[in-house]
């Protein structure tokens, strides 16, 4: 019958083929604006023959964008969300067009489905634009295929829903965007053969649905469009197919184009917004990030980082805070998002951010650690009073320079692992490297605080459910201290003493599995500690023993 008309295509057998009638009608569950069930096709004839009747002289040929090569690869709907494959379809290219690439950004359809017009039962382009206009959507994987983009929420300012005036009022949208399209679905087009020669004219078989697809091309030489479905990529060419002008009403019912947020594109810099400062002016969703890539420099600003939100420096990015000066009056403690460190991320730091006249560094913002961060010889890393820092399973903060973290007795400073993660590895100090230590909560690491031939001082402290609390090594007598600390309820050791002779003084040391101090080659001077509920409250081995001044309570 196909090859009677003259049609260029042929039917053939693909994943669609074995479905009963039910699951092919699910497949179609586009609710158009305009009820057009079986349209009476001498209105599509009638603009058909508009079009077919016009010089082709005046017929222009656009150099609209390579749609397809910034698309998704075609994926297989779940349910009757074809709606959602097609909103997503649309803006994918956007986002793809406006960061230069296909990146691989991978809209979630499923979230739209869950969130918005009547889910698995059908939707349109008007209520899926309007969410992801007024919600956002997330990305399923991400740029470079990076978990963390997941957090950001991507939107779009405008979109339009309407029907075509004419063939052509299509060909110009697609000049700006990919075209959401409805069309009518009959049984012969479940069985469209997978030629990429092939162009769709329906030929046989009763009318199923209203479905949508995406818009992409045209030819105006063999007279199709170029679109892309939602049935996987067993079916059609590889989920694309052609289809002719005027055919299954594709080019009458409503179509919808659509524009970027740039709150969207401000979330990866510099790719399109250069300067950081100016992408974080743009409203961010609660949990969502903005990127770092390459060089940014965060100058003065009143709120530099979204509350709830995070900026993300990613592998080999720097941000220079160095010129980043900040006043502000009253206690204000981690009313901002987070800074996240990922492996190979830096960031540069010198300069002080200033509250009251007290100079802070890097001061409000959460961090988290995805990997070791080393503070290198010659700079300063301080934490503000009440900031948290959290780290991925055995990950640690190295310092080589300075640490200054010090907190007050109602807002303390927290070393923690994630949520998720097993324990991290807890303050390395470095040879020569300096730091205080006062007012925090250290917790869940192997070793809270370890020491290599120096020694901060530690001081007001709460270090406890780690392996080891505080770890002392190669070390005679410093002017710095380990005092008024609460040490407990670690797994193994309090203190661990190696070739170190520390004072340490008036701390309570308790329910340490093991022991409370434990002192290998080490003449530690002890003075009016609390130490009880261990195995051993003071071990002393290998010449070592340790000057007991009174009020060591045991």
């Amino acid at each position: 019958m196909i090859e009677v008309k003259g049609y260029k295509w042929r039917a053939e057998f693909n994943s669609l083929s074995y479905l009963e009638d039910k699951q092919l009608a699910q497949l179609c569950s586009e609710y158009s604006d305009l009820d057009l069930v079986n349209l009476n096709q001498l209105i599509q004839d009638s603009m058909y023959a508009i079009y077919k009747g016009a010089s082709k002289s005046i017929l222009s040929i656009l150099n609209i964008p390579d749609w397809k090569a910034l698309m998704i690869q075609p994926e297989y709907q779940n349910c009757g969300n074809c709606w959602a494959h097609a909103c997503t379809g649309v803006v994918e290219g956007l986002l793809h067009k406006y960061l230069g690439y296909n990146n691989d950004l991978n809209l979630n359809e499923d979230f739209l489905t869950a969130n918005g017009c009547n889910g698995c039962d059908g939707g349109g382009a008007s209520c899926g634009f309007a969410l992801i206009k007024n919600k956002g959507i997330p990305s399923k994987i991400g740029i470079n295929s990076g978990w963390y983009y997941d957090n950001a929420r991507y939107k779009v300012a405008s979109y339009i829903v309407q029907a075509p005036t004419d063939i052509s009022s299509i060909k110009n949208a697609l000049m700006n965007s990919p075209v959401y399209a409805t069309m009518n679905v009959y049984r012969d087009f479940y069985y469209f053969g997978n030629d990429p020669n092939y162009i769709y004219r329906h030929v046989y078989g009763e009318y199923i649905g209203n479905h949508a697809v995406v818009i992409i091309g045209y030819n105006d030489e063999e007279e199709y469009w170029l679109c892309k479905n939602s049935w996987g990529l067993s079916w059609g060419n590889q989920g694309y197919f052609k289809i002719a002008y005027g055919e299954c009403v594709i080019d009458y019912l409503n179509c919808g184009t659509a524009t970027v947020n740039q709150s969207s594109l401000a979330k990866i810099v510099p790719i399109v917004i250069p300067d950081l400062s100016t992408a974080l002016n743009f409203p961010f969703g609660s949990g969502e990030y903005a990127y770092v890539l390459g060089y940014n420099s965060l100058n003065s600003q009143t709120n530099p980082i979204p509350y709830n939100g995070a900026l993300l420096v990613k592998n080999g990015a720097t941000i220079n805070l160095n010129n980043f000066q900040l006043s502000v009056s009253g206690n204000i403690y981690n009313e901002w998002g987070q800074i996240i460190i990922e492996e190979g991320g830096n960031i540069q730091h010198s300069a002080k951010l200033k509250k009251n006249n007290l100079s802070l560094v890097i001061g409000y913002f959460p961090f988290s650690f995805i990997n070791d961060y080393t503070i290198s010889t010659d700079y300063e890393l301080q934490f503000v009073p009440g900031v948290t820092a959290k780290f991925n399973s055995g990950k640690k903060l190295i310092v080589l320079g300075k640490l200054t973290a010090i907190g007050t007795s109602i807002y303390k400073i927290t070393f923690d692992k994630q949520a998720s993660s097993g324990n991290w590895s807890g303050l390395q100090f470095e040879a020569n490297s300096t730091g205080t230590i006062e007012y925090c909560n250290i917790k869940n690491s192997t070793t809270g605080i370890t020491c290599y031939s120096t020694l901060p001082n530690i001081r007001y402290n709460t270090i406890s459910n780690n392996l080891t609390g505080i770890s002392v090594s190669n070390i005679g007598t410093p002017s710095t201290e380990i005092s008024f600390n609460t040490i407990q309820n670690d797994s193994s050791k309090g203190i661990n003493l190696y070739y170190a002779s520390p004072k340490i003084y008036s701390n309570t040391i308790a329910n340490n599995a093991s022991c409370g101090i434990y002192c290998y080659y080490s003449n530690p001077y002890l003075y009016g500690n609390t130490i009880y509920g261990h195995a051993s409250g003071l071990t002393c081995i290998s010449y070592s023993s340790a000057f007991l001044v009174p009020w060591n309570a045991y």
